[in-house]
């Protein structure tokens, strides 16, 4: 992902998280009318607020297209940080290959970083 990308993918996570966090908290549960449409009921639904109402019909409208774009941005963001894995134990091999003298102490402190880094070490 590009960092115009990551950006946007971000924008769109604050903004479904925080329709996420305005709506009533679960859990939720659908019954079918009459007609066999669902509804949305929340735990406490006689005493929402229609504010809370309204933030729950958003959270619900949204989530159609809210879902698989950020699973898409995840799924993209997951793969970016493979590749990024990839590329510092590709470092991480080179940097093994150069021989240990005293000039090389920056260096393999450098590496040791990389592999902590590579290994999803702290």
């Amino acid at each position: 992902m590009t960092p115009e990308e990551i950006t946007q993918a971000r924008e769109r996570a604050n903004e479904a998280k925080a329709r996420a966090d305005a709506a009533t908290k679960g859990p939720w549960k659908g019954f079918p009318n009459l007609f066999g449409q669902c509804r949305e009921v929340a735990r406490f639904p006689k005493i929402l607020a229609n504010h809370q109402t309204n933030a729950n019909a958003a959270l619900i409208a949204h989530a159609r297209a809210d879902v698989p774009t950020l699973a898409a941005d995840v799924l993209a963001l997951a793969d970016e940080v493979e590749r990024v894995r990839r590329l510092l134990v590709s470092i991480l091999d080179t940097i093994e290959a150069v021989p240990r003298d005293a000039g090389k102490v920056r260096l393999i402190a450098a590496m040791e970083t990389i592999k902590k880094l590579a290994t999803n070490e702290r």
